[in-house]
C-alpha cells in the first residue's frame, strides 16, 4: 500500500520471563486491535463517538472521508507503532487522545472549530504517531525512531498524501498538526499559517496545542498494559515509565468555568510518588508552552493538579530499593528521607514565626526547595499555619493574588493584594497564619519588564507589611543574585536585613554522614559505616570540607544503581565496598553520571550537544543563560537545535526558563568543560587531530594535510569526520583553537601584535576578522568588555 516510506518489519519475538512462561510479543502487544477489526464499535468511549458525530452533524462528507482514513490506517498502519520498551503508540492511543480532545475543546468557544478544522485535527490524531513505523535505516535503533518519530509523521503524511486520500494542501495541514506534537515550542507557526478557499483559515497553531495537549494527558494505565509490561523484557528506564502509568487510575478534565485537570494516583511507595511529581512537572511545563495559544482561542486551561490517594499504604514507609533522588528536591512524602539539616530547619522555623519576611539564600543546588518543603513546613503544621506558594516568573503579584483567591485574576488589572489577603484570614479563621512562599526570587530580575514589575511588587508587599493581618513571606533566592536584592531592599529595607536573612551552606562532613545513613535505613540493602565515612570524605574533597548535595545524590544513586544490575544483588544484605571502588569512586560516578546522559544521542547529536553546552558555561567554569537566539549565531551550523534543546531540557541536563538556557547546576559546568577538553564524544581521529592542531596552533604554516598526517588518516576522510562530528571544518576548527587562546593572551596586557604572531595569525586583520566572526566583538572590543566587568 504505501512505497515511499519503509514499514518497519515485525517479526514474531518471544519474551520469556524469569519463571519460564512466555507471551508472543505481537499478541500481548496488538490484542486490543481485533476488537476493532471484528467491529466491536461499541467499546468505543463515549467521548469519541460524540465528537465523530459532531463531525457527521456538519459535513458527511468530510466525516466519511475520516471513516475511509481511520480504517486504512488501523489496518496497515498503527499495528506497526508499538516499538520495544515504549508505551502504546497504537489504535487505543489514537482513540484515547479523540476521548481527550472531547473532553478539552469547551462547547463554548468564542470562534468554534470548523468542520475543516475538525477534520484535520483527527486525521492527525489517527497519523501523529505513524512515524514510529518508519525506520530510514535497517538497523536503526527503536529510541533513535522514537526520538524525532514526529518528524517522520509528518514526512509520511506528505509523502503519501494521495493513498491518505488527501489533497497536498490539506496533507501539509495534517503533516504540520502531527510535527507540532513533539516540537519545543508553537512560536514556529504563524497565525493563520495556512488558508484554502473552499473551507477558509485553518488555525494550525490551536489544533496543534490541542493536539498536543489531548496526546500528553493519556497517561493512565490503559497506555501501559501490565500484561504487556509483565512479559516484556525492557531497561531499568523503560519499567520505570510503565510501571508509573499502573499508578494512574483517571485524568479528570472540567473545562469552564473552573478550567481543571486533575491527575487521580495511587503511589504504591514514596519512588512512585517523586515520579509522579516528575511527571506532573513535566506536564505542567507542556501546558505552559501551549498555554499562550489556547488562551487566544479562549480556552483557559493553565494548571495541572496531582491529586495522591495515600489511603492505600499498609505502612507509614516502605522499604526502597534506590532511596537517592538524584537532582530532584525532596517533598513533603519524602521528608522522613530528608536529614542532616536540623539545626537548619529549627533556625528557618525560629524566624518565620519571629518575623514577617524571612529571605533564604543560597548556592544553585544547595538544596533550598528541599529545606522548605521536607523540613520546613512540616514543622509549620504544628503552628496552624496556611501554606500558598506562588511563581516569580511572570507577574508575581497577580500570581499571588490568583494562588491565595483561587481564581483567575487579569495580570493588566491593578490587583489590591493587601485586600485579597485579608479576605483569605477572614475566610478561614481568625487563629490562621499564613505562610506565602516564594521560590526562585531570582526570575523576578530577569523577567521581562522587570523593572515595573519589581516596583509594582515591593509596593503590595509593602502595604502588607505595614497591616496587621497574620501573613509571613519566605523568600528563597540564588546568592548570586544577592546584588540584585540589595539594590531591591533600597526600596523596602525590611527585605535584605540581618535579621530575617538565613544563609544555607553545604553540608559538614558529620551531616552528610547523616543523610547515607538515613537512606540506608530505608533502603533494602544497606550502607556500612566504614563505607559511608569513605564515601563522604571523598565528597568533602571538593568545597573545603563541606559535602555539595547534588554530588551526594548523584554518589548514592549510582552506588544502588550499579548494585541493581548484579546478580545475586537481592541476597545481599550490605553493599560491599568492592563496589565503590569498581565505580571509581566519587570523581568517576560522577563523570559517568554526565557521560550516561549524553550518550543516548547519537554520534552526530552528541557532538552538537558538546556544542551546545559550552556556550552555556563562562571562563571561569560557572554556568551562565543563553537565549536561543544567541544559540542560533554561535552555533549557525546545528540545524536540529530545537530538538537537542528539547532533549537536554527532557534529560535535565538544562533548564528553560523565560526563553533562556542554562545549566541544571554550576557543578555541570565544570563536567561540561572537562567533557569538551577531552574530546570523548569524537572518534580517535579527530582527537589526535584537534591535540596536534593545540600543539602547534601557533604555527602560521600548519596545513591541513599535515594535521590529517597526524591523525593517521587521509585529509579528505578527517575533512568528512570534522564535517560528520563537529559540523566544521578542520580550518575553521584550528581558527576556533588559536582564537580561544588569544582570550587568554587578551586578559592579560600583552600588546595586540605579540598576540597576532603568537596564535598563528598572518596578519592583524585576519586575526580581528576571525575573532569578531566567531566571538561577535572584536579583539579590543572582548579586552575591554573583560577588564570592566573585573572593576
Amino acid at each position: 500500500m504505501i512505497s515511499s516510506c519503509r514499514l518497519q518489519s515485525r517479526r514474531s519475538l518471544l519474551r520469556t520471563k524469569h519463571d519460564g512462561s512466555s507471551l508472543s510479543f505481537e499478541v500481548s502487544c496488538y490484542l486490543w486491535i481485533g476488537d476493532y477489526l471484528m467491529g466491536r464499535v461499541q467499546q468505543i468511549r463515549d467521548g469519541r463517538l460524540c465528537l465523530l458525530k459532531y463531525l457527521y452533524n456538519r459535513s458527511e462528507e468530510l466525516s466519511g472521508r475520516l471513516a475511509a482514513l481511520e480504517k486504512k490506517a488501523v489496518e496497515s498502519l498503527l499495528p506497526f507503532t508499538q516499538l520495544e520498551d515504549f508505551t502504546d503508540h497504537g489504535v487505543k492511543h489514537a482513540y484515547n487522545v479523540q476521548e481527550n480532545l472531547w473532553r478539552l475543546i469547551p462547547r463554548e468557544m468564542p470562534e468554534p472549530l470548523s468542520p475543516f478544522e475538525l477534520f484535520c485535527l483527527l486525521c492527525a490524531v489517527t497519523l501523529h504517531d505513524v512515524g514510529m513505523a518508519t525506520s530510514k535505516s535497517p538497523n536503526e535503533r527503536a529510541w533513535q525512531i522514537r526520538l524525532d518519530h514526529f518528524e517522520r509523521s509528518r514526512d509520511f503524511v506528505i509523502e503519501n498524501q494521495k493513498e491518505l486520500n488527501l489533497t497536498e494542501h490539506e496533507a501539509l495541514i495534517v503533516g504540520e498538526i502531527c510535527r507540532a506534537h513533539g516540537m519545543p515550542n508553537l512560536k514556529y507557526l504563524e497565525e493563520p499559517v495556512f488558508s484554502i478557499h473552499k473551507y477558509g483559515t485553518v488555525r494550525v497553531p490551536l489544533l496543534s496545542a490541542f493536539l498536543r495537549l489531548a496526546d500528553s494527558l493519556d497517561m493512565t494505565t490503559s497506555r501501559a498494559p501490565s500484561i504487556i509490561g509483565n512479559n516484556r523484557m525492557m531497561s531499568a528506564q523503560s519499567r520505570q515509565h510503565w510501571d508509573i502509568h499502573s499508578c494512574i487510575s483517571d485524568v479528570q478534565i472540567e473545562d469552564a468555568p473552573s478550567w481543571d485537570i486533575r491527575i487521580i494516583s495511587f503511589p504504591k511507595n514514596t519512588s512512585d510518588e517523586h515520579r509522579l511529581y516528575e511527571l506532573r512537572n513535566t506536564l505542567q511545563n507542556e501546558l505552559d508552552t501551549i498555554y499562550p495559544v489556547l488562551r487566544v482561542a479562549g480556552v483557559f486551561f493553565k494548571k495541572i493538579e496531582l491529586m495522591l490517594n495515600l489511603d492505600l499504604s499498609d505502612e507509614p514507609v516502605r522499604m526502597i530499593k534506590n532511596p537517592f533522588f538524584l537532582l530532584a528536591a525532596f517533598g513533603s512524602r519524602n521528608a522522613h528521607l530528608f536529614t542532616g539539616r536540623t539545626d537548619e530547619i529549627q533556625q528557618m522555623v525560629e524566624r518565620i514565626l519571629r518575623r514577617r519576611l524571612v529571605m533564604l539564600i543560597g548556592e544553585s543546588g544547595v538544596g533550598k526547595t528541599s529545606l522548605v518543603e521536607a523540613g520546613v513546613i512540616p514543622k509549620l503544621r504544628t503552628y496552624r499555619y496556611k501554606v500558598i506558594r506562588f511563581s516569580f516568573q511572570d507577574d508575581p503579584v497577580a500570581s499571588l493574588a490568583k494562588a491565595i483567591s483561587k481564581s483567575p485574576q487579569n495580570a493588566e488589572k491593578t490587583i489590591a493584594l493587601v485586600n485579597v489577603i485579608r479576605t483569605y484570614c477572614e475566610k478561614h479563621g481568625k487563629l490562621t497564619k499564613l505562610l506565602l512562599i516564594g521560590d526562585h526570587l531570582e526570575q523576578m530580575f530577569t523577567i521581562s519588564k522587570s523593572q515595573q514589575v519589581r516596583i509594582d511588587f515591593v509596593q503590595h508587599l509593602s502595604r502588607v507589611l505595614g497591616s496587621s493581618l497574620p501573613v509571613t513571606f519566605l523568600f528563597c533566592i540564588r546568592e548570586d543574585y544577592l546584588p540584585d536584592l540589595y539594590n531591591l531592599s533600597l526600596d523596602l529595607p525590611d527585605l535584605y536585613v540581618r535579621d530575617n536573612t538565613f544563609r544555607l551552606h553545604r553540608l559538614s562532613r558529620e551531616s552528610g554522614i547523616e543523610v547515607f545513613e538515613k537512606a540506608s535505613q530505608y533502603a533494602t540493602v544497606k550502607l556500612s559505616k566504614h563505607l559511608i565515612k569513605r564515601v563522604v570524605d571523598d565528597l568533602c574533597y571538593e568545597g573545603e570540607g563541606a559535602v555539595y548535595p547534588p554530588y551526594l545524590q548523584i554518589v548514592g544513586h549510582g552506588l544502588y544503581t550499579a548494585l541493581g544490575k548484579r546478580q545475586g544483588a537481592e541476597a545481599m544484605s550490605v553493599i560491599p565496598e568492592s563496589s565503590y571502588d569498581n565505580l571509581g569512586r566519587v570523581e568517576k560516578i560522577v563523570n559517568n553520571y554526565i557521560e550516561g546522559l549524553l550518550d543516548q544521542y547519537q554520534h552526530h547529536d552528541k557532538s552538537l550537544v558538546g556544542l551546545i553546552l559550552s556556550t552555556m558555561v563562562t571562563e571561569q567554569n560557572t554556568k551562565k543563560r543563553v537565549s536561543k537566539e544567541e544559540l542560533h549565531q554561535l552555533l549557525p551550523e546545528c540545524h536540529s537545535l530545537d530538538r537537542l534543546l528539547s532533549s537536554l531540557v527532557q534529560h535535565r541536563i538544562i533548564r528553560r526558563s523565560l526563553g533562556q538556557y542554562e545549566l541544571i547546576h554550576d557543578f555541570l559546568a565544570r563536567r561540561v568543560v572537562e567533557f569538551i577538553q577531552q574530546g570523548r564524544y569524537l572518534s580517535s581521529p579527530v582527537r589526535a587531530a584537534i591535540g596536534y592542531m593545540e600543539e602547534n596552533y601557533h604555527r602560521t604554516q600548519l596545513s591541513s594535510r599535515e594535521v590529517s598526517c597526524a591523525s593517521g588518516v587521509s585529509q579528505t576522510y578527517l575533512a568528512f569526520l570534522f564535517r560528520k562530528e563537529l559540523g566544521n571544518s578542520i580550518n575553521k576548527q584550528l581558527n576556533r583553537i588559536r582564537i580561544a587562546r588569544a582570550k587568554e593572551l587578551l586578559r592579560s596586557q600583552e600588546q595586540l601584535g605579540d598576540i597576532v604572531n603568537r596564535v598563528g595569525f598572518r596578519s592583524a586583520s585576519n586575526f580581528s576578522r576571525k575573532f569578531k566572526e566567531i566571538q561577535g566583538v572584536s579583539p579590543l572590543g572582548y579586552r575591554k568588555e573583560f577588564f570592566s566587568t573585573k572593576s
